[in-house]
């Protein structure tokens, strides 16, 4: 069984949809969802992660619904969500937010310094835990967002542009980790950014206008470029390959752009 699944997810923002009739079935490893901005990337994560209920469709998480009254608790218990701004005072030090979130998450009482550590471990910010948020780099803001997700040991993991804003170091370092986690967890990344798909997920879903252009492999979407059509060689071919192997490069792009936009 699939642990994300949407069915005919529907949102409208001021009458008009915003995501029309969206179907997609995450399972585990890592899944892109790649799209340009405004394609609704975020606002299906946002219905997913129990956050913003869709105004048609159903929504499942380990088949539980994030909306049900009867259902919620055990969904979200499977469920941890990353969104694009880590909110959380500058002065709070990194292990005193986590304290805070693991209090609003329900994690009992004797176990939150282990969830804490753990999460800290997991992020590689160990050595930060006394460090003020404020003072964090860009890259290290992610990771302790994404240790907030890690709190409850979630299942599925849903991560929304976390590269965005960050140098191609910090990026690299982030898809790193992204990689580790979606070793034995269901991951739903959300980008605009080809290459963070390119380098992690086996799995591909291309959302333009709200509605789902594409899903499958992320090798299928790449092989839609013919051979003669421009360099096939890429970032892929190199150490940095993804985990198809293959030498996916530019043709990814290309045939993304095709998609949504004729290019």
């Amino acid at each position: 069984m699939s642990l994300v699944v949407g069915e005919e997810v529907r949102v409208l923002h001021q009458g008009r949809p915003v995501l029309d009739g969206v179907s997609l079935s995450v399972d585990t490893g890592i899944t892109g969802l790649l799209g340009v901005n405004g394609a609704g990337k975020s606002t299906l994560l946002r219905a997913l992660a129990g956050v913003a209920p869709p105004r048609g469709g159903a929504v499942r998480i380990g088949g539980h619904d994030p909306y049900g009254a009867d259902s919620r608790r055990s969904a979200l218990r499977l469920l941890g969500y990353v969104p694009q701004q880590l909110e959380a005072p500058p002065t709070f030090s990194v292990a005193d937010h986590l304290l805070h979130l693991c209090w609003l998450k329900e994690v009992p009482r004797r176990e939150r310094a282990d969830a804490v550590g753990r999460a800290l471990a997991a992020v590689d910010l160990t050595d930060r835990a006394s460090a003020r948020l404020g003072t964090l780099s860009g890259g290290m803001r992610q990771r302790a967002s994404i240790a907030q997700a890690l709190l409850t040991d979630p299942q599925v993991l849903l991560l929304d542009e976390p590269t965005t804003g960050l140098d191609p170091h910090q990026r690299a370092e982030l898809r790193a980790l992204v990689q580790r986690l979606g070793a034995d967890r269901t991951v739903l990344l959300a980008t605009h950014i080809v290459e963070d798909v390119e380098y992690v997920a086996d799995h591909l879903v291309v959302l333009h206008g709200g509605r789902v252009r594409f899903d499958g492999p992320t090798s299928e979407l790449a092989a839609r470029v013919e051979a003669g059509d421009g360099p096939s060689d890429g970032p892929s071919a190199g150490p940095g390959a993804g985990p198809g192997g293959g030498a996916v490069g530019g043709r990814l792009e290309r045939a993304f752009l095709r998609l949504v936009v004729g290019g």
